[in-house]
This record gives C-alpha cells, sequence and structure tokens, in this order.
C-alpha cells in the first residue's frame, strides 16, 4: 500500500512533491491510513480538517482524533468548523452538495496560506466504484462513467487535489490500518440508508456481486472507468481537433455547423464538457442535453436560461454566458460596473470642416449646442429610441442592433450615453444624428469611456 501510495503521488507530482501535501483528514479509517502511509513516506505533511459540525458531540471528537494525531507526530493541523456557513447554504441545494463546495473552496484557500500545491484525499477504489455507479444514476453521460480523476485542479487554480489512494481497495487499507494501529473513527452516518451512495454501498454492489462469484464487481467497474477516460482523452480529442473545436477559456461558444457534423454521442458528451466549464452548477446531465440538441434547431434569439447563466442561439454559434453573482451581465454584488465617461469640451481654433462624422469605438464628437442638461452612461433598456446618422425619425435601439447584427447575447450588455431628452451614443456604433457636427457648429464636446 505504501508503495502504491508513493508510485501515485510521484506519478502526479513528481519525486519530491514540493513544497509539501496538506493532507484532508475527517477521522475515518482511509483519511487516517492515508496520513499514516504520508508520514511513512517522510513527506512534508500538513493537516486540514473540515468540521460539519452536524453530528455533535460525534463531530467535536474527530477533531480531537485528528489533532491529537497530528501534535504527537508534529504535523501542522488546522481545522475549519463550518456548521453556521452549511446553514445558510443548505437553502440552495443539498447539505452534502453545499457540503463539498465549502470543503474545496477551505482546502484552496488553505494549501494557498501555507504554499501548498498538493491537497490528498483519502478516496479508493471502492470509492471509485460506487461513484460511477451514482453519476449513472445522476446520468451525467461519458465524463460521468470516469468516475474521479486521480488528480485535478482546485477551483480552477495551480492548486491540485490528489487522490493517490484510488487504486487501492477498502478491504486492504483496513488490513493496512490494522496491521499499523492506525487509530480511526466510524463516522455513523455512513451507514444511513439515507444517502444514496451509502445504499449503493451495503446493498447494490454486493448485489451485483452476489449475481457472478467468479467476478470482482470492484475490479470491473473501475476498469470500465478507466477504458471510458482513456477513450475520452484520446478518441474523442482526435474528433473535437479535426472538428476544429475547443473550449477555449476566452470565447465561450460552440460552431453550430461543426455541431452538426458530429456524432451524436460525441456533441451529447461535449454540450455537457462546455456546461462544467462555462456554466459551473448548472446541470450537467441528459435533460440538459436534449434542450441544447433541440436548441440548434430553432430560430436566432432562442435561449436556455439557468440559474447559472444562458446558452444563446445564435446565427453561427451557440454561446454560453455566465452570469455574475447579481445575475445579470455587468453586475457585481448589486452595482452596475459601468465604465466612466469621459467630456472634454473643444472650443476655438478649430477646423470643424476636418472633423470626421462619424464616430469611433470608445471616443466620439457631438455639437455642444444639441445637449440638454447632464450626460449619463448606461445599460440600454428594451424601448430605448435614438436616431441613426442620416434618418429624420427614430428607431428602436433594438432594431438597430438587429440590423447591426449585433448577436441577442452580446446586446444585453451594451451602452448608452444619454442628456435630460434623448440617446446620444449608442456607445462603440454609432450617435444620434440630432447631435452630430456640421459647419456651423462652434463648440464641440469629446465624449469618450474607459474601464
Amino acid at each position: 500500500m505504501i508503495a502504491s501510495v508513493r508510485n501515485s503521488i510521484e506519478r502526479i507530482a513528481g519525486p519530491a512533491p514540493g513544497p509539501g501535501i496538506l493532507a484532508a483528514v475527517s477521522g475515518g479509517i482511509d483519511s487516517m491510513s492515508l496520513l499514516h502511509v504520508l508520514r511513512s513516506l517522510r513527506y512534508d505533511i500538513s493537516c486540514i480538517h473540515i468540521n460539519h459540525e452536524q453530528r455533535g458531540a460525534a463531530s467535536d471528537e474527530d477533531a480531537v482524533l485528528v489533532g491529537q494525531y497530528c501534535e504527537e507526530h508534529d504535523i501542522r493541523f488546522v481545522e475549519h468548523r463550518i456548521g453556521d456557513r452549511l446553514t445558510a447554504l443548505v437553502p440552495s441545494g443539498s447539505i452534502q452538495a453545499s457540503a463539498r463546495r465549502l470543503r474545496h473552496q477551505l482546502f484552496h484557500e488553505t494549501a494557498a496560506q501555507f504554499g501548498i500545491a498538493h491537497v490528498a484525499t483519502g478516496h479508493n477504489k471502492d470509492d471509485q466504484a460506487e461513484t460511477v455507479l451514482l453519476n449513472l444514476l445522476r446520468k451525467t453521460g461519458l465524463d460521468g462513467l470516469t468516475g474521479m480523476p486521480e488528480s485535478r485542479p482546485i477551483m480552477d487554480t495551480e492548486i491540485r487535489l490528489i487522490r493517490p489512494m484510488l487504486s487501492i481497495t477498502r478491504i486492504t487499507i483496513s488490513k493496512y490500518a490494522d496491521n499499523n494501529a492506525v487509530i480511526w473513527s466510524e463516522d455513523a452516518s455512513n451507514q444511513s440508508q439515507k444517502y444514496r451512495r451509502n445504499r449503493i454501498r451495503y446493498s447494490t454492489l454486493p448485489a451485483l456481486q452476489d449475481t457472478d462469484l467468479s467476478l470482482d464487481v470492484i475490479d470491473e467497474i473501475v476498469d470500465m472507468s478507466n477504458a471510458v477516460r482513456e477513450m475520452i482523452d484520446h478518441a474523442l480529442g482526435d474528433i473535437l481537433t479535426r472538428a476544429s473545436i475547443a473550449l477555449d477559456d476566452t470565447d465561450p461558444r460552440l460552431s453550430i455547423k461543426s455541431l452538426q457534423g458530429l456524432p451524436d454521442v460525441v456533441r451529447s458528451w461535449l454540450f455537457l464538457r462546455a456546461i462544467r466549464k462555462w456554466l459551473p452548477g448548472a446541470p450537467a446531465r441528459r435533460s440538459t442535453v436534449q434542450a441544447l440538441e433541440k436548441l440548434i434547431n430553432v430560430s436566432t434569439g432562442k435561449k436556455i436560461v439557468f440559474q447559472e447563466g444562458t446558452v444563446w442561439r445564435e446565427r453561427e454559434h451557440l454561446v454560453f454566458v455566465r452570469e455574475t453573482s447579481a445575475g445579470s451581465p455587468g453586475i457585481d454584488n448589486g452595482y452596475a460596473l459601468l465604465p466612466a465617461l469621459t467630456v472634454e469640451r473643444i472650443t476655438g481654433g478649430v477646423d470643424l470642416s476636418n472633423i470626421a462624422l462619424k464616430p469611433g469605438a470608445d471616443t466620439v464628437l457631438v455639437d455642444a449646442a444639441t445637449i440638454v442638461g447632464a450626460l449619463e452612461i448606461r445599460f440600454w433598456r428594451d424601448g430605448d429610441r435614438f436616431m441613426p446618422l442620416g434618418m429624420t425619425g427614430t428607431k428602436k435601439l433594438k432594431s438597430f442592433l438587429t440590423d447591426r447584427k449585433v448577436n441577442v447575447s452580446a446586446r444585453r450588455g451594451f451602452l448608452v450615453v444619454e442628456d435630460a431628452e434623448k440617446i446620444v451614443w449608442v456607445v462603440g456604433l454609432e450617435i444620434d444624428n440630432r447631435v452630430r457636427v456640421h459647419p456651423d457648429t462652434t463648440e464641440i464636446l469629446r465624449l469618450s469611456t474607459t474601464e
């Protein structure tokens, strides 16, 4: 077991994982055995314990157990108590999902504080088989069948979560704990049948094993999971490369033409990958795939709205727009993130006949005499009207954006500058015809925006 853990860590992090490893230890047999193994391998270890405070005195007893072990063996130890934070988060989802998000956040914060690049957990081979079956029931697609990766980034950072016991069975860990007098505690909730994972552990997997005693069900499930992962990493990746499709952080959209050229199974897998990457937290399951499939064949401007964001059907792409904390592009913590509007007055000595009437992207020139009251910048609203250059009547801004082929998903963040009576400038596109500079203009305002 020690050799297996060492090989896993060296495969992930190299022979000398620096600067040390942060072990996530609950007090159960798996994580306490992992801590014992890491100490036996003489790694530079720190330990984090997350006290969920959900089991009364038993929760505190686990924290004391882990803390005392670390004190006896001179291991840096930190405990995080999250009972109050969990209570506040439960209305937004299941307590298990909330606890998982909080754990990962605290893993990241603590590792960053200690300058540690790897956080190790005690997940084992049996856990992997259970996860694969859980994902199958959740309809999470091919990626779900790969189970838990041996290593992955935490919160999209360089700090990585590693699972060095993922190839070790629970029976092997139990024997190791007995042989090495590892002290651990049993979480009573691990026996509760109200949790789906426990029902799989104590009912489904034993029933599957009983159907064919010549097979090791755990091994078969994990072997299948590894094969699916290898297929995804190689075969599906090659298909996307040939189709010129990439899940780009800076360009969250998928070409409809490219999507239509993919096999159904690859397209489904790609949709789930895109959701996880661009709208994390949105439901990555079969029903989402089916909705996205329908979106390919509908008219431009249709959308699918999730709490985490929106997928828009544009002319040539599906565009994934992630919402901010206040639920609207350009809004953060309840305040509009508007660029600054700079107004500069130009008078005297200007040859107005040489000044271009067409606006630029972030700077325009307008006739000062046409401006009524103060100028303000804001997000555009449905119902806004203005008079485009060369016209004598007003036009709905929504229609103007359509004529300019501005994608629906991009319109929501468009800005306008207005005075007391009218829209003066659709930022980045056009000024109102009534404020244009002309040969009789005697004073000019230069308007510009800066982030």
